[in-house]
């Protein structure tokens, strides 16, 4: 795990950044997603928790996978609104493109940005871009 700081002008907030918290799904809380990148509030890196709370995580980030991009582009998008997830960044290898999703209300995402590889992408509420242009993509 790696924390990272963000400062602003009025507060500063620590997060923790992982490839292993899971977060439980709605309606099934025995059922789980794996994300490629979770952020979340750097107290969850010290608990013993292995499920982060939905209400806890600020930032989801899934990279589309080849043989399973319906999963990752429809499913994922629903199941992320429906959990409250904040802000859910899709980056697809296959044709260089990055989709943020932001503003979930009643099961869907209301805000929706697309971009190409060489555009950042500005995370809302986080207050972090993230450069695009050395992502890697699929052959």
């Amino acid at each position: 795990m790696r924390s990272a700081s963000s400062y602003s002008a009025s507060c500063l907030r620590t997060w923790t950044c992982s490839r292993s918290p899971r977060s439980p799904l709605p309606g099934d809380p025995d059922d789980y997603a794996t994300p490629d990148l979770l952020i979340c509030d750097a107290g969850f890196g010290e608990s013993d928790e292995w499920l982060a709370d939905p209400g806890d995580v600020e930032l989801v980030v899934e990279v589309v996978s080849k043989g399973n991009s319906t999963k990752d582009t429809r499913d994922m998008v629903a199941w992320y609104a429906d959990a409250g997830i904040p802000v859910y960044l899709l980056v697809d290898p296959r044709d260089s493109t990055w989709t943020v999703y932001s503003v979930p209300r009643d099961g869907e995402y209301q805000g929706r940005r697309h971009g190409l590889y060489g555009e950042d992408v500005e995370v809302p509420g986080l207050g972090v871009k993230i450069t695009t242009g050395n992502l890697a993509r699929y052959a």
